[in-house]
């Protein structure tokens, strides 16, 4: 049974794009989302942290309100308002369409130099005028 490498290493590459275009499409945005409740959760501990001074009491005041003002500016989802304008359509489609016209220029590249070193065929050698014959000195 032959090995069809060329359909064989397609179906693993779609596989491939799909874990990027996961990725991209579910990861991604979530990450950031997160990253958002982070830097939000940051400020507000360093601001609790400050108001440990004598004047705390006013600044703990202050804190609160700023950081339900940061939650409350954090969308109720992941993906809200981030932007489906084409570009993270972009993200999920260019690299693996750069990648997939890499590696298929890669293996005919490959193909192509192996293919120098097999011998040529005899018909071929001599429509080319390499033939034995043509080769041999012959005497005036």
């Amino acid at each position: 049974m032959q090995i069809n490498w060329k359909k064989g290493f397609n179906r693993l590459f779609i596989v491939a794009a799909l874990g990027w275009a996961i990725y991209v499409f579910w990861y991604l945005p979530i990450q950031q989302w997160h990253e958002r409740f982070d830097m939000a959760l940051d400020s507000w501990t360093l601001c609790l942290s400050s108001a440990t001074q004598p004047k705390g009491k006013t600044q703990v005041e202050q804190c609160n309100p700023e950081h339900q003002k940061a939650l409350n500016d954090i969308p109720h989802s992941a993906w809200t308002g981030f932007g489906w304008d084409g570009w993270l359509l972009g993200i999920a489609a260019i690299p693996p369409l750069i990648v997939y016209l890499l590696l298929r220029a890669l293996g005919w590249t490959s193909i192509w130099i192996r293919r120098g070193f097999e011998p040529s065929s005899p018909k071929l050698r001599d429509s080319f005028g390499c033939g034995a014959g043509r080769l041999a000195f012959q005497a005036p």
